[in-house]
């Protein structure tokens, strides 16, 4: 089997359909249980029938190829380690159990500079045991280390990397590392965006994981985009002109896949006129976080979350009030009824958020109210709002 697979350098065509349906599977977020499922027993079951079905000549004597060390790998200019990195590695491998576990402490203990070599080889190939070890302390790392500090920003990296690495093992193990620290992988990317000047809330993204005793019951995985355990992200005309902050936002993806069907959605991801995003980019993250978790806005943001109402064609009810934005600050409360804007009749939030967008940030618009509990016009009020921003 080995040597029918890796002749010259190739696989074949049973085996590249086995890794294409590895990567398709992985590529699955919104199903994550059922995808490794998939990977965990459809496979090896593939790889046995591969096994039987590859056919070719018989495997014929040829010169022995001496194994690739990390020594040898010093000759290339991408892989170039140090003599003491070099050891580590080879240790890692090492027959003796004494010399496996000293290099594995001292990989616990590796400077920012021989951590870095050490998953500079780790990408460009070392044994699949040492591979495992590595990364199994990147793991340790990646938890344990402070949340700003160097430490993980080199261990985030190099497990990503290696996420997508083409050597399977190394790829799978990587990518079932950030599966399991999703929330650290969440917040090791906010961290970066704030730092980026992204505007979103909360800045802290420790407070995503805050229980909020007195929070009503959400149905459905209906969320309530103005707590602070829903993070809030807004895309406008000043978002940062780079591909860096765009693979950061699509590493908040566990933000959506891993409450799906069990709990309110965790982001919403608002893209406000003027943005620099292209369609292509827009799709992507629709396709990643759902079209009901990207929302397009005018420049002007009211603070209100709409109250759904079956069977009535007649203004938007308001089920919270966002504290600090332009409905607060004019004084409309939970359970008011926004009838009018402007004199014209409003029938549901879309129509609202339309008219909206036809505003700017200090414009000053009039709301016809009326107030809760009573549904007589000698209950209503007008109010004068002035316009916020998103942030």
């Amino acid at each position: 089997m080995e040597s029918s697979v890796l002749r010259n350098g190739s696989y074949p065509e049973t085996m590249q359909d086995i890794l294409f349906l590895n990567r398709s599977l992985r590529s699955m977020k919104s199903c994550r249980v059922f995808s490794r499922m998939l990977r965990f027993i459809l496979l090896p079951m593939l790889l046995s029938f591969a096994a039987s079905t590859v056919v070719g000549d018989p495997p014929q004597a040829e010169e022995e190829t001496p194994s690739v060390s990390v020594r040898s790998l010093e000759t290339k200019p991408e892989t170039r380690v140090s003599e003491e990195v070099a050891q580590l590695i080879a240790d890692l491998g090492s027959p003796e159990f004494g010399r496996r576990q000293a290099a594995v402490a001292t990989l616990r203990d590796a400077k920012d500079q021989q951590l870095q070599e050490i998953c500079q080889v780790l990408e460009t190939g070392t044994e699949s045991e040492s591979a495992r070890r590595i990364i199994e302390v990147l793991e340790l790392r990646y938890e344990q280390a402070a949340l700003n500090s160097d430490d993980v920003r080199i261990t985030s990296e190099a497990l990503e990397k290696s996420a997508h690495s083409e050597r399977w093992f190394v790829s799978e193990t990587a990518r079932d590392v950030l599966d399991r620290h999703w929330r650290r992988r969440t917040e090791i990317a906010v961290v970066e965006l704030v730092s980026m000047k992204v505007p979103l809330s909360p800045l802290d993204p420790t407070e995503l994981w805050k229980q909020t005793p007195d929070a009503p019951p959400q149905m459905f995985g209906q969320a309530d985009p103005t707590s602070s355990r829903h993070l809030k992200i807004y895309i406008d005309k000043n978002w940062p002109g780079n591909d860096r902050a765009f693979e950061l936002l699509r590493r908040l993806d566990s933000l959506q896949t891993e409450s799906f069907m069990t709990q309110p959605r965790l982001v919403s991801i608002y893209l406000i006129d003027g943005h620099p995003l292209a369609i292509e980019q827009v799709a992507i993250l629709k396709g990643t976080f759902g079209d009901t978790q990207i929302a397009e806005r005018g420049r002007v943001c009211l603070g209100v979350l709409n109250e759904p109402r079956f069977g009535v064609e007649e203004g938007i009810l308001v089920g919270s009030v966002q504290k600090g934005s332009s409905a607060d600050a004019a004084g409309i409360s939970s359970g008011d009824l926004i009838v009018a804007m402007n004199g014209k009749k409003l029938t549901d939030f879309d129509q609202l958020v339309t008219q909206l967008r036809s505003f700017d940030v200090g414009d000053k618009i009039m709301l016809h109210i009326r107030s809760s509990g009573l549904q007589d016009e000698g209950g209503s009020r007008s109010v004068e709002v002035t316009l916020k921003g998103w942030h």
